[in-house]
């Protein structure tokens, strides 16, 4: 796996950290802000679904970037959105985007 490191999140867990990346975009310095966008737009586009869980292959430096997300928000976080559907919406999108290319 190229030394990547595979994290499996329930559907809860996975909005509550889709939710602190969007926090973490909205309030941090633009450097975080860069760093933050492209792990939302990496976990939304790459992830797996299976069994209503969610598996993401993160690089080091991604996974870092999620257990220092996690770290500073450790307290209770409030879910605005179900993000595991969006995710589900994207991934469709994206196997369509995929079987066009193919077809093309």
């Amino acid at each position: 796996m190229n030394g990547q490191v595979r994290v499996t999140f329930i559907k809860d867990d996975f909005n509550k950290i889709v939710e602190l990346t969007n926090i973490s975009i909205q309030n941090t310095l633009e450097e975080e802000n860069k760093e933050a966008k492209k792990f939302l737009n990496k976990i939304m586009t790459y992830s797996f679904i299976k069994d209503e869980k969610v598996t993401m292959n993160l690089y080091p430096s991604e996974a870092r970037f999620l257990i220092n997300i996690l770290n500073k928000n450790i307290a209770e976080i409030e879910i605005s959105n179900d993000w595991m559907e969006e995710l589900k919406l994207k991934k469709e999108e994206y196997k369509k985007s995929k079987e066009g290319e193919l077809n093309a």
